[in-house]
């Protein structure tokens, strides 16, 4: 039998994933630093609402967000900030802006009440992604703990290059201990969240077990899961490419795996039907779990990536220039700020 919350799973769900998943919901549930446990709650619920809203899909398929004006088929439980802000990252991130964020900011809500909203959608979206990708439920909305928001501030957060302040390195205070990597600088996307640091803390966990863990990623000499290196990095490369690749570069079961990955992320119920079953039928169970929780994890850090405005790590700007030129990736960036 699988452990909670999957024990009515059709197919054996790793150990470890479970567990990170009854982790990552119990802290959704719980009052954060800015928001409480029913808010948060809340912001879960309306953040698998957003898929459905009529003003979401006409913005998505307009030339730009901006031309379509309305309000937002919402819950009703949030503020109409915080449901702008839950509906675009949820359904549009790639074409947030700087000075969108400044909007929903002057509009009500504080940049630490943002960030832990990026923080809630990214973990609703990697759990529910994960479901969508092995073909079961959706995890019902846990219950709200009771309690109060600490109103925890870090006290070395800064503006930095992203629209939200962070955290250096070198300004954690014993309170923010442990968000970031020990064995090298922490990337742009740790910092992301910074500003509500548990919030770091439990994305991150989720992503050691998801994805792997920042020792396993770089250890190419042993397969930790049940598709290699090169297969799960090809599966993360194609949830956050912006440029269509036409194969699968030569990874074994590329295409097959490109073709799960699209099909997760689009809304063809049919057609995922017949993916997974061909992933499933080449792979086998464990790989279809962990090809599932990649895409899952990656459709949603790209979220916190789009919605915080970080910039690309200078140690990979070398590495990139050549693609980011050809594809005019320096302009688009620019465009956005």
């Amino acid at each position: 039998m699988n452990p909670a919350p999957y024990e009515a799973a059709p197919l054996e769900i790793r150990a470890d994933l479970a567990a990170a998943h009854r982790r990552a919901r119990d802290h959704l549930a719980r009052p954060g630093a800015w928001w409480d446990g029913r808010q948060r709650v809340a912001l879960i619920a309306e953040t698998r609402h957003a898929v459905q809203c009529r003003l979401c899909r006409e913005r998505k398929a307009a030339l730009s967000p901006a031309a379509v004006a309305g309000m937002h088929d919402s819950l009703g439980e949030l503020p109409e900030a915080a449901v702008e802000a839950v509906h675009r990252i949820r359904t549009d991130p790639g074409r947030l802006t700087r000075s969108w964020f400044n909007n929903v900011i002057r509009s009500a809500l504080t940049p630490e009440q943002y960030v832990e909203i990026v923080s809630v959608v990214a973990h609703t979206v990697a759990l529910d992604t994960f479901a969508r990708g092995v073909g079961i439920p959706q995890l019902p909305l846990p219950d709200a703990s009771d309690g109060a928001p600490s109103r925890h501030r870090p006290s070395g957060a800064k503006p930095g290059p992203a629209w939200v302040p962070w955290i250096e390195p070198e300004d954690l205070t014993e309170a923010e201990a442990g968000i970031y990597p020990t064995a090298r600088p922490p990337a742009n996307i740790h910092r992301a969240m910074s500003l509500v640091p548990a919030e770091v803390r439990s994305f991150f966990d989720l992503c050691e077990h998801h994805y792997l863990g920042p020792l396993e990623m770089r250890d190419f000499g042993r397969e930790y899961r049940a598709i290699t290196h090169a297969q799960i990095e090809l599966l993360a490369a194609r949830v956050s490419a912006l440029n269509r690749s036409a194969d699968g570069g030569g990874v074994p079961h590329g295409d097959r795996l490109i073709e799960f990955a699209e099909a997760v992320l689009a809304d063809n119920d049919e057609q995922l039907l017949r993916v997974r079953s061909a992933l499933r039928g080449s792979l086998g169970d464990a790989a279809l779990v962990d090809a599932a929780a990649v895409v899952g994890f990656f459709n949603a850090i790209d979220r916190v990536a789009d919605a915080t405005g970080i910039p690309l790590d200078p140690e990979r700007l070398p590495q990139t220039a050549d693609f980011r030129a050809a594809l005019g990736l320096d302009a688009f960036a620019q465009a956005r700020s």
